[in-house]
């Protein structure tokens, strides 16, 4: 019957476990195993390992706040635009909005509805500047 070390089998577990880890993209369970096979193999090689690992995480993290950020500004895009279109309809609404009161009061008074609608252009021009 031959005996197995223990150790020497567990080491070979743990570098195997983080590599699967690694690939996986599940970076802290990978450092973990490496950590645990830092304990039975020459730290040296472990540790570069380790600094591999760590880099490749943050690597990755930063890859995934990029593309969180590329889909953060397209919103920003579409709302910016959304806003504008509103705004322009607003706009449109309150022209539309003081054109039926200038006409209302015409029908009543046409020197006042005049007077509205020359304060309306003259509003518009002070605006445009």
């Amino acid at each position: 019957m031959q005996k197995y070390d223990y150790q020497s089998f567990m080491y070979k577990i743990y570098y195997m476990l983080s590599i699967i880890y690694e690939d996986c993209k599940e970076f802290e369970k990978s450092l973990n195993y490496l950590k645990k096979f830092n304990q039975y193999k020459e730290k040296r090689f472990a540790t570069e390992i380790i600094q591999k690992v760590e880099i490749r995480k943050i690597i990755y993290e930063t890859d995934i706040a990029m593309e969180e950020m590329k889909i953060a500004q397209s919103k920003n895009h579409e709302l910016e635009s959304q806003v504008k279109l509103k705004v322009a309809e607003i706009i449109k609404t309150q022209d539309a909005t003081i054109q039926t009161i200038a006409c209302l009061t015409e029908s009543r008074d046409p020197e006042t509805g005049n007077h509205i609608k020359r304060t309306m252009l003259y509003a518009k021009v002070l605006v445009r500047k």
